[in-house]
C-alpha cells in the first residue's frame, strides 16, 4: 500500500487476518442483558497491540483519504480509540487471536454517550482493518502510512 500523504504517522501516535465472517456481523448489543461470548483460546489484554494503533481511513474515502479534516478517518492508541466527534474509551479488550479482538467499553462525543462493543479484525498483512459495532454492519479501513494536514 502507498503513503496518503507527506507527515509519517509515527509523528502523530502516542505511543494475516481473514474478513469476518456473517456470523460477526451479529454481535449483541452491549445491554446489560446481553451477554458477550469469548472464543476458547481469547485472553484480556491491558491495551491496543501495535499492530491495531495508528490512523485508519475508510476504503471508500481514496480521494481524500488520510487527511486530517476526513470524516471517516479513525486513530488507535493503546487505550483509545479517536473517530470524527467521538472518542471509544475501552474497559476490557479480550485478544480473540492475532488480528482479532474484541472491546467494550464507553462511546463518548457529539450525541452519543453509550456503552458499545467493537469487533477490530486485521486483514491483509494489518493494512486492512474490518471494524464491526455492536450489531451495524461492518466499515472497511486502510491503513495510513502518514497522514496529510490540511492548511
Amino acid at each position: 500500500m502507498t503513503g496518503c500523504g507527506d507527515v509519517p504517522v509515527s509523528d502523530h501516535l502516542s505511543g494475516d487476518g481473514e474478513s469476518v465472517s456473517a456470523s460477526h456481523t451479529a454481535l449483541t448489543s452491549a445491554s446489560d442483558d446481553a451477554p458477550v461470548i469469548e472464543p476458547e483460546g481469547s485472553q484480556p489484554i491491558e491495551e491496543f497491540p501495535e499492530s491495531f494503533r495508528g490512523y485508519w481511513d475508510s476504503a471508500s474515502n481514496r480521494e481524500y483519504a488520510c487527511n486530517d479534516m476526513s470524516a471517516e478517518l479513525i486513530r488507535i492508541e493503546e487505550d483509545e480509540m479517536f473517530f470524527y466527534e467521538s472518542g471509544f474509551f475501552p474497559d476490557e479488550i479480550v485478544q480473540e487471536s492475532q488480528t482479532r479482538l474484541q472491546a467494550l467499553g464507553r462511546l463518548e462525543g457529539v450525541d452519543v454517550n453509550r456503552d458499545a462493543i467493537f469487533i477490530l479484525e486485521l486483514r491483509d498483512g494489518a493494512e486492512q482493518l474490518t471494524l464491526v459495532e455492536d450489531d451495524h454492519e461492518p466499515w472497511e479501513y486502510e491503513k495510513c502510512d502518514s497522514l496529510r494536514e490540511v492548511d
